[in-house]
């Protein structure tokens, strides 16, 4: 079973859809296939780049990072900056 990413907000907006499945050992490498997957969508890759990865509920930046390991069935969240005023 492949890895569940998911949009929210800017992001979904600029990749046109809430989510999608695919295979990758860790977030870089789910990254990686993100951006080659959306290559031509500038948008896409410039929210991306500044997007929150979360997996399973938990921000990667406090587990390893890039080079956290996924498991089939994870769930892998990408929230870029949100504003207001």
């Amino acid at each position: 079973m492949p890895v569940r990413i998911k949009f929210f907000a800017t992001l979904r907006r600029a990749a046109g859809v809430d989510g999608l499945e695919l295979e990758a050992k860790n977030v870089g490498d789910a990254v990686k296939k993100l951006k080659k997957q959306f290559g031509e969508n500038r948008d896409f890759l410039r929210q991306l780049k500044m997007s929150n990865a979360i997996l399973n509920g938990n921000n990667v930046t406090w587990i390893k990072g890039a080079a956290t390991r996924l498991a089939d069935g994870d769930e892998l969240v990408f929230f870029p900056p949100l504003g207001g005023g």
